[in-house]
């Protein structure tokens, strides 16, 4: 990581451990400090995580500092607004799993959705995070959105 990345984080109060974990990845070192990194750290500082949750999902997911804010990022919080989930839920979602990000809506995001609520009824996603999150297992949507087929499970 250059020393100017390092010394933004540091000054905008991200811990050592952080930017550790940030420093991690290649594409962090060639970010722009004034059009991606800075805009993309605040946004998901908005959108309600904390800059640890930040610097954990920046080096699980390195992309999600090129990707567009207005092409790819909001319709995704929406995406996931819109299927019921509050403001809070969303953000403790994209902390345990940044890749959301990277995934299409029209080709992914709905018709996994489609597949849940025709199984279990409307609003299943944000029912089944809701029930991931009493018992502490929001790492199994991990395991849960990379499914590409989701159709056939619903069949």
């Amino acid at each position: 990581m250059t020393d100017k990345i390092s010394a933004f984080l540091v000054k905008d109060g991200y811990k050592e451990k952080d930017f550790e974990l940030m420093q991690q990845h290649v594409l962090v070192s060639r970010t722009s400090i004034e059009h991606k990194l800075k805009p993309k750290l605040y946004w998901l500082r908005d959108l309600g995580m904390s800059k640890s949750q930040i610097a954990q999902a920046v080096a699980v997911f390195p992309p999600i500092l090129g990707l567009s804010i207005e092409q790819n990022l909001k319709p995704t919080v929406q995406c996931l607004l819109d299927s019921g989930l509050s403001g809070a839920e969303v953000a403790r979602a994209v902390a345990v799993f940044p890749q959301i990000f990277g995934y299409s809506i029209e080709k992914n995001l709905k018709p996994k959705y489609n597949v849940l609520s025709s199984s279990f009824g409307s609003n299943a996603t944000a029912e089944r995070f809701r029930i991931l999150k009493q018992r502490n297992e929001q790492t199994k949507l991990a395991s849960i959105m990379p499914l590409t087929e989701a159709k056939r499970c619903g069949t």
